[in-house]
């Protein structure tokens, strides 16, 4: 009999720790319960404080590069103003390079021509006189020829001579002002040329400060 009163009473107070217990597990339980509830509000706080900031610095790094674009769009509209008026301002002086290139040409071509002219010119001329000295040469030797024999009618072919000469100094003369013209011509093509290369020059320069100014 005592026996089974001690088995019984172990048995109550297995039941009760049992119930304890079973009731220790359930407070367990919901404080779990209730922590991963805290611990989700939590988390969605953080999710949504997370969005916030994103949003905060996405908008922030929006208006940064919103306003370095506007900046770098205004630099390159200056740049592309400034480089399509320097190259108007090249392509007008590549132009004007171009004209005077064929003026000059032209003008060239024109001396060149005058020089051949006056070359001809000369040329005649100076046969015109190596004639007229043969024939000068040919009245002096009939008029020594006529002085020997003792003829005394050499006042004509003295006047006859006298023409010669002045038409000798003449032909001479004409002779020089060709060679001075012909100088001139030819001074008149290199200050033409001078100034090309000086046009040139500026049309070089215009296109190295253009690529200077657009790096």
């Amino acid at each position: 009999v005592e026996l089974g009163k001690a088995a019984r009473s172990i048995a109550s107070d297995v039941a009760d720790a049992s119930a304890e217990r079973g009731t220790e597990l359930a407070d367990q339980r919901t404080q779990l319960a209730s922590q991963q509830q805290s611990l989700l509000e939590l988390q969605d706080e953080q999710k949504q404080l997370r969005d916030l900031l994103l949003k905060e610095v996405v908008a922030s790094v929006q208006n940064v590069l919103t306003s370095q674009l506007d900046v770098l769009a205004a630099r390159m509209n200056d740049s592309v103003s400034l480089a399509t008026s320097t190259s108007t301002a090249v392509f007008d002086a590549i132009g004007a390079s171009t004209a005077s290139l064929v003026a000059t040409s032209q003008a060239t071509s024109t001396a060149c021509e005058d020089v051949a002219e006056l070359g001809t010119a000369w040329g005649a001329a100076t046969d015109a006189v190596a004639e007229r000295v043969a024939k000068a040469i040919a009245d002096n030797a009939a008029i020594a020829e006529r002085c020997e024999t003792g003829k005394s009618s050499v006042e004509q072919p003295t006047e006859q001579a006298k023409a010669v000469v002045l038409s000798w100094a003449a032909a001479d003369g004409a002779a020089v002002a060709a060679i001075r013209q012909t100088a001139a011509k030819v001074d008149e093509a290199a200050d033409a040329a001078d100034a090309h290369s000086a046009l040139q020059l500026q049309c070089v320069d215009a296109a190295t400060e253009l690529a200077n100014e657009v790096q």
